[in-house]
């Protein structure tokens, strides 16, 4: 059975940032949610997807796409 996958946005921010580390230190299958990915913390095997904004509902559900548990941490 595959693991289930937790999404995190905003984590370019200090909240973000520390919980995508907690939670990829505890084997946890993530995929982080940015803005501009070039700002995402280095996380080995951590998937990084890009949502220029909360409007743009393509990306965003591109990005949420087999997402089972979202921890939105960005304002």
């Amino acid at each position: 059975m595959a693991q289930p996958l937790t999404a995190i946005t905003g984590a370019t921010g200090n909240l973000g940032s520390m919980t995508a580390a907690r939670l990829a230190d505890q084997g946890a299958e993530l995929r982080l949610i940015v803005r501009n990915p070039a700002q995402a913390p280095a996380i080995p095997g951590v998937d990084v997807a890009t949502a220029s904004d909360y409007g743009a509902t393509d990306e965003l559900a591109a990005a949420l796409k087999g997402v089972d548990t979202l921890f939105f941490v960005s304002a």
